[in-house]
């Protein structure tokens, strides 16, 4: 009888494809929904503060609903991908509590190199309102 080996997992022809395959693409379009989300609400904000105009109640509203949902999807992907918390309802759960839940899983999972994301998101909507500011102004 002929010996039957297990066959060798496949492994990714570059560092790129075995990064690119850890995260789901759902995550991963999540993600650049969140940036390009974050990036129009704070050129949106510094338009209106150029202006010296308040910024529509609208706005606010979409503004303030959109960045949990964007931020909950994005976390929901990225927490498939390794299984970490099984809670039932974890929509609901990281939509009311994501300013502790989000930095708290990037530093467990990703160590300090973890709080990466929340600094870049929060420097795209610096640059994005300093940005329309200084456009408006000059």
């Amino acid at each position: 009888m002929a010996e039957i080996k297990p066959t060798e997992p496949v492994q990714p022809a570059t560092e790129a494809q075995a990064h690119a395959s850890k995260f789901p693409k759902s995550s991963v379009f999540a993600g650049m929904l969140l940036y390009a989300f974050t990036a129009v609400t704070g050129f949106g904000y510094g338009v209106c503060a150029a202006r010296g105009v308040e910024v529509p109640g609208t706005v606010h509203l979409v503004s303030y609903l959109g960045f949990p949902v964007l931020l909950c999807l994005w976390l929901q992907g990225d927490i498939k991908r390794g299984r970490e918390w099984c809670v039932w309802d974890l929509g609901l759960f990281l939509f009311l509590a994501w300013p502790v839940l989000v930095p708290f899983y990037l530093l467990r999972t990703r160590g300090a190199r973890g709080l990466l994301p929340v600094l870049t998101l929060a420097a795209v909507y610096i640059a994005s309102f300093v940005l329309a500011f200084v456009l408006l102004k000059m």
